[in-house]
């Protein structure tokens, strides 16, 4: 078991393992809400399993959002449940396995995963707007809810359909079909989709699809809006990371002045290449001064290494 979980965290952390990451946190989201499920089921208090959905779909009613914002992210990493779910997730996940990968090579990883919380969170924003200004909408907004990662696809696809349109992939039974085609009948699905009980999500779909659209051609034009997504994450990663210790050495100097120096004396001797990689792949994206003090100590460390 401990090998098991090793290897998990070896590939977990590797550098550039944005895709990985999305859907095994979207697996493990599914496995708890099928677990709780069962055990309340078993322990015949369906009203738990209720409560525990009401804290991750996004709801249309704008009153139980005020009270339940979170929803806004936690939506798009869960497809509900039962056995329909656990399919729809199957085709999701390999969907996006395969252009999370292309637009991960084209517009590196930290965009990648930038683009597809982008989609989500623009599906929800434009999903709470149609349910409440659609009139035929408004009808069913107190009992409609929105969950699930297509909105975030419909980002990932169109945005590299943009970027890269006449990239090809093999797809069963089709053989090589470029990107800009697959993107069209994906939008064209929705569309169609749109007739069904949930046409709202169907349409707030394509909400994500156009934001995919807008990023890329801002990303085109040498604006980032991933550094947006990634400042608000380091800010709060900062607010948890243990603070270095530190210690003052006061050392004579030819004058017989006293100067002060700084010393990090971490656990940890030496770094290891995993984290020099991570650094590296942030120099690359934003620059030596993006590193915080602990990086750049962590970079010299490295440096020194024989």
């Amino acid at each position: 078991m401990e090998s098991l979980l090793e290897k998990f965290k070896a590939t977990w952390s590797k550098s550039n393992n944005g895709v990985v990451q999305l859907i095994v946190l979207n697996v493990m989201l599914l496995a708890f809400i099928h677990l709780f499920w069962g055990i309340s089921s078993l322990l015949d208090v369906p009203q738990a399993l209720d409560m525990l959905l009401a804290n991750i779909y996004l709801p249309a009613n704008p009153k139980t959002f005020l009270f339940h914002p979170w929803t806004l992210f936690l939506n798009f990493f869960t497809e509900g449940r039962g056995e329909t779910a656990i399919l729809h997730t199957l085709f999701n996940l390999f969907t996006f396995y395969w252009f999370g990968q292309v637009a991960t090579e084209y517009m590196g990883n930290r965009r990648m995963v930038a683009l597809y919380v982008y989609g989500g969170i623009a599906t929800g924003l434009v999903y709470l707007l149609l349910m409440n200004t659609v009139p035929d909408l408004v009808t069913v907004s107190s009992s409609s809810s929105l969950f699930g990662m297509t909105g975030c696809i419909f980002a990932v696809i169109a945005g590299v359909a943009v970027l890269v349109p006449n990239v090809h992939l093999r797809l069963l039974f089709l053989g090589d079909v470029a990107l800009k085609y697959i993107a069209i009948v994906y939008i064209l699905l929705a569309f169609f989709g749109a007739g069904s009980k949930n046409i709202g999500a169907n349409f707030a779909y394509l909400g994500g699809a156009l934001f995919g659209v807008l990023f890329t051609l801002s990303y085109k034009k040498g604006n980032d809006l991933s550094s947006y997504f990634w400042n608000v994450i380091n800010f709060f990663g900062n607010l948890f990371k243990p603070k270095p210790k530190i210690k003052v050495k006061q050392k004579a100097t030819a004058g017989g002045a006293k100067a002060s120096r700084v010393e990090n004396y971490s656990t940890k001797s030496s770094p290891s290449q995993d984290e020099v990689d991570a650094i590296l792949d942030k120099i690359s994206a934003y620059g030596y001064e993006s590193l915080t003090t602990e990086e750049k100590q962590t970079l010299f460390k490295a440096s020194q290494k024989k």
